[in-house]
């Protein structure tokens, strides 16, 4: 199958896309960046718009919504959305994002339309001080509700985000990130309770893990299955963000460490190492809100490159934190305080 990437315009956490399917990843199209990263900005003939601006969003939702403390993100290609006699809206996805000084979820519910969770609803169906969110192809949101000590579950019908229900009320203290398995297992990372616990898709606590001290204030989760059909090495890993935000470490599938780095030992003692990301090869992108920019890892916690400095041009970042990848062609989307940026990851596969 030809490696394609539809036309794209993102606005805040989501994408607003277009009708025509570009190929993009075997095209010999010259980049805009030519910095030392392999994430690079798609051409203006290819994405209009690869950073969207509080401008854009008050053209689109007006006063309602406005940045106000991003923070997660997540990618994934809804189960509902698949027209199963064409593989040309195999790129299409739905991008998830925390604004979470207003306590909502935005996302797109069509290639053309924004949908938002938290501004009509009441009672356990509001967010508070959200911060990670997880999404699987069967519908399923899982956000770290900081502020009521719990993980919210919601649902996206291909239309629009409904409540299901809670997980960990009464055994979380301070949720701040999230992920999930093939199995559709809950990973939440507790700062207060320093340590990883897992639930299942039902609420049920599976275990919790600290193994002798070994995470301090855990925040930021990545998962590496196996199973995953767009993960090359087929390795069942954990990277944790912890220590004040200034370390990574990577667990094994059964928790044994395998190492640990910290912002000193790449360059970056004073950082703020807030979200995490992996891509199809298993490489590990950071967000560094202190230093304004992205770290690149390999599937070994060896460091790679750091890409982007503050400002507002090309290549630039004002505090970016939520990060999520659609690893099957590399689309990565990261939020800032105040917007949103897309990238893709050059060197890439996308077949079946």
């Amino acid at each position: 199958m030809v490696r394609k990437i539809l036309k794209i315009f993102p606005l805040f956490f989501v994408l607003m896309f277009t009708s025509s399917v570009l190929n993009f990843l075997s095209s010999k199209t010259k980049f805009q960046e030519k910095k030392n990263t392999t994430l690079v900005k798609p051409p203006f003939g290819h994405v209009p718009i690869t950073k969207a601006t509080k401008t854009h969003l008050y053209i689109y939702m007006g006063n309602k919504v406005k940045f106000d403390n991003p923070q997660g993100m997540a990618v994934t290609r809804l189960k509902s959305w698949d027209d199963t006699t064409t593989t040309d809206d195999d790129v299409i996805v739905t991008v998830y994002g925390v604004n979470s000084g207003q306590n909502l979820i935005l996302y797109n519910t069509s290639l053309y339309t924004l949908g938002v969770y938290g501004l009509a609803e009441k009672g356990k169906e509001m967010l508070s001080n959200p911060k990670g969110i997880a999404a699987d192809e069967s519908g399923n949101v899982y956000v770290a509700d900081t502020g009521n000590r719990r993980i919210a579950h919601l649902y996206n019908s291909g239309k629009s985000l409904i409540y299901k229900g809670e997980i960990g009320s009464g055994k979380l203290k301070n949720p701040q990130q999230v992920a999930i398995d093939k199995d559709g297992n809950i990973y939440v990372t507790d700062s207060e309770l320093n340590e990883v616990i897992k639930f299942s898709q039902n609420g049920e606590l599976l275990f919790s893990f600290n193994n002798g001290n070994e995470l301090v204030f855990p925040d930021g989760i990545i998962i590496f299955d196996s199973r995953d059909k767009w993960y090359y090495y087929r390795e069942n890993c954990f990277i944790i963000i912890d220590k004040n935000n200034k370390r990574i470490q990577k667990f094994n599938g059964n928790w044994k460490l395998q190492k640990k780095i910290e912002g000193k030992d790449f360059g970056y003692p004073d950082c703020f190492l807030a979200y995490g990301a992996g891509d199809y090869y298993g490489n590990i992108y950071i967000t560094d809100m202190k230093n304004n920019t992205i770290h690149k890892f390999d599937k070994n916690l060896n460091y790679i490159t750091s890409f982007g400095k503050r400002g507002k041009g090309s290549g630039e970042f004002i505090e970016p934190r939520g990060i999520c990848i659609w690893k099957r062609f590399g689309q990565v989307f990261i939020a800032e305080k105040e917007g949103a940026q897309y990238f893709c990851c050059l060197l890439y596969t996308s077949d079946a």
